[in-house]
């Protein structure tokens, strides 16, 4: 399948709808692609439900599925709202539209808002933000050192290791859910350090969606599991994490709001974000 192109992109175009079965297993891969592992978050899930993110990747599906597979670009915001635990034994209907498209800084921009259902009751609700990249007539200049350079190994220390068998994970669990249509993790700059390299990227990237899973367990984590039933998380990604990286969520506020940032080791803030509860 192609890539989509901005072009191809209208605002208010009907994205989906696309389906599937939650079971024990998918739930569990995404537990272990991000880590899941936080006691006061792992307590306040119910034993049968997936993580707060569990459906963020569903926008890929949505995609590959109207358009085709995303070219390369920034996933730049994001916003969730959570409305009750996706669990085990449902069958999700996930649809979309195209909320918003607008150019900034020489950038093309697209937003998206999905949903995902459960017999016709919304559980939860995405707001994405990303820019796709334009087309262009010279290949970037690949760094030098291909593949056979290995990733970089990340330090001793507090927080969660960038590798690449964490990302493959990562792609790994949502492809899962593609139901057909690709079975393998995608190549692409978060799973192959050829093809990083090859865009002029030192190395694999991690994926945004892990940084996002981890916020929420934090929030879930300070906020209980009220969360889950009426809250609201939103993020901004701000900076590129590779291998060798080792990333750490700071977590600062009280149970009228989060003030969430994750953070490498030199300090640098890669994704902050902002977590509270719904009133009733």
């Amino acid at each position: 399948m192609k890539n989509v192109r901005f072009d191809e992109l209208k605002l208010g175009a009907k994205v989906g709808p696309v389906s599937y079965t939650v079971d024990e297993t998918l739930i569990g891969s995404f537990k272990e692609a991000v880590e899941f592992n936080n006691p006061n978050a792992v307590a306040a899930l119910p034993a049968s439900a997936a993580p707060p993110t569990f459906t963020q990747t569903d926008y890929l599906r949505l995609f590959a599925t109207t358009y085709g597979f995303l070219a390369s670009g920034l996933h730049a915001k994001h916003e969730t709202d959570l409305y009750a635990p996706v669990e085990a034994g449902m069958h999700l209907t996930i649809d979309a539209e195209i909320a918003d498209l607008y150019e900034r800084k020489g950038r093309d921009f697209w937003v998206m808002r999905y949903s995902a259902v459960n017999d016709g009751k919304v559980l939860v609700t995405h707001k994405m933000t990303s820019s796709i990249d334009r087309p262009q007539d010279d290949t970037p200049e690949p760094v030098p050192d291909d593949a056979s350079v290995p990733s970089a190994l990340a330090p001793d220390g507090p927080g969660r290791a960038v590798t690449l068998e964490q990302e493959t994970k990562f792609a790994s669990q949502y492809v899962q859910r593609f139901d057909g249509i690709q079975s393998e993790p995608p190549i692409n700059a978060h799973t192959d350090v050829a093809y990083a390299r090859s865009v002029g990227l030192p190395d694999i990237i991690a994926h945004s969606g892990m940084h996002y899973a981890w916020l929420a367990e934090a929030a879930l984590s300070h906020l209980g599991p009220d969360f889950l039933r009426r809250g609201h998380l939103s993020a901004k990604f701000l900076s590129a994490a590779f291998p060798g990286d080792r990333l750490e969520t700071v977590v600062e506020g009280n149970d009228a709001g989060l003030k969430l940032t994750v953070k490498n080791q030199r300090d640098d803030v890669v994704a902050i974000g902002n977590a509270s509860l719904r009133d009733q």
